[in-house]
C-alpha cells in the first residue's frame, strides 16, 4: 500500500502542476486577447483620424455645394415645364432658342453639366471623354 500511496501523492502532484499550468495559460490567452482588441480600438481610432473623418467633410462640403445645382436644375426643369405647356410638346432636334433653349446652360458654361472625378479612373484624354470628367446623367 505505500507503493500505492507513492503513486498518488505523484498523481496528486502532476495534476496539480496541470492545473496550474492551464491557469497561466489561460491568463495569458485573455492578456493576449485584451491586448488584440485594445490594438484593433486603437487602429480604428486612428483610421477614424486620419481616413474616415477627412473623407466625410470632403462628402459634406460636396453636397453643401451641390445644393446651388440642385437648385439651378429645379430652375432649369420648370422652364423646361413651363416651355411644355406653352407648346404641347418638345422635340431636342427642332427647337426655338428665343423660346425655350435646352441647351441653354452648357452654350454658356460648358462645365456645367461635368462632374469631376476623383478617383481618377477615366484619366487625361480618355476615348469619348473629356479630359477627367464624365457627363452628369442623373
Amino acid at each position: 500500500t505505500l507503493a500505492k500511496d507513492d503513486i498518488d501523492t505523484a498523481v496528486q502532484l502532476i495534476l496539480c502542476r496541470e492545473k496550474f499550468i492551464v491557469k497561466k495559460i489561460d491568463t495569458y490567452l485573455d492578456h493576449q486577447d485584451t491586448l488584440t482588441t485594445r490594438r484593433r480600438e486603437l487602429l480604428y481610432r486612428k483610421w477614424v483620424s486620419n481616413v474616415r473623418d477627412p473623407l466625410q467633410q470632403k462628402i459634406i462640403e460636396k453636397v453643401s455645394t451641390s445644393r446651388n445645382f440642385s437648385k439651378k436644375k429645379q430652375e432649369e426643369f420648370e422652364s423646361y415645364l413651363e416651355f411644355i405647356n406653352k407648346t404641347g410638346a418638345v422635340f431636342f432636334d427642332h427647337y426655338i432658342p428665343g423660346v425655350y433653349d435646352p441647351y441653354y446652360m452648357k452654350n454658356k458654361d460648358p462645365e456645367y453639366f461635368k462632374v469631376p472625378d476623383p478617383a481618377g479612373r477615366w484619366g487625361e484624354g480618355a476615348q469619348g471623354l473629356p479630359g477627367r470628367f464624365f457627363p452628369l446623367l442623373a
